[in-house]
C-alpha cells in the first residue's frame, strides 16, 4: 500500500500526549506482512502505556507491538524448553542413558579451569537394557 507523497510506503505519526502536541517521526514500512488489530486495555494500563511511550519517545502502538513481540518470543522459547524436557524424559525412559549431577559438575569445573574438556559419557541406568 503506497501512501501518496510518502516514499517507500512510509508515513509520519503525530501524537498528542496530555494536551502537549509532540511530533514523533517514525518511518514504518507498510507491507503485506503488517496486520492492524485492536487491543482492549484497562484505562489505568492505557495511561501507563502512554506515559512510558512518551518517556521513550515512541508511540503507544510501537511500545505495545514491541512488548507483544517480546512476550510471544519468551512463550515460544518456554514451550520449546518444555517440549525438549518431555522428549529428554521419554528418551531416558526408553534407553536409560543419563548423566549424573556429579558428572556435569566435574565437567563444568574442568571447563572453568580452562581445560578443553569433552562432554561426559552417558551412563546406562542399572537394570535397563539399552535398545538399538
Amino acid at each position: 500500500m503506497q501512501i501518496p507523497g510518502f516514499p517507500c510506503g512510509s508515513y509520519r505519526i503525530v501524537r498528542c500526549y496530555s494536551g502537549l502536541t509532540q511530533s514523533v517521526e517514525r518511518h514504518i514500512a507498510i507491507t503485506s506482512e503488517t496486520v492492524i488489530t485492536n487491543v482492549t486495555l484497562a484505562s489505568a494500563l492505557h495511561k501507563r502505556v502512554e506515559m512510558l511511550a512518551s518517556e521513550h519517545r515512541q508511540t503507544p502502538n510501537s511500545l505495545m507491538s514491541e512488548a507483544i513481540e517480546q512476550y510471544v518470543h519468551r512463550q515460544e522459547k518456554r514451550e520449546q524448553f518444555l517440549k525438549d524436557g518431555v522428549a529428554a524424559w521419554k528418551d531416558y525412559k526408553e534407553t536409560g542413558l543419563h548423566l549424573t549431577g556429579q558428572d556435569i559438575n566435574a565437567w563444568l569445573e574442568r571447563l572453568d579451569a580452562g581445560e578443553d574438556a569433552e562432554w561426559p559419557e552417558c551412563q546406562l541406568e542399572s537394570g535397563l537394557v539399552r535398545h538399538g
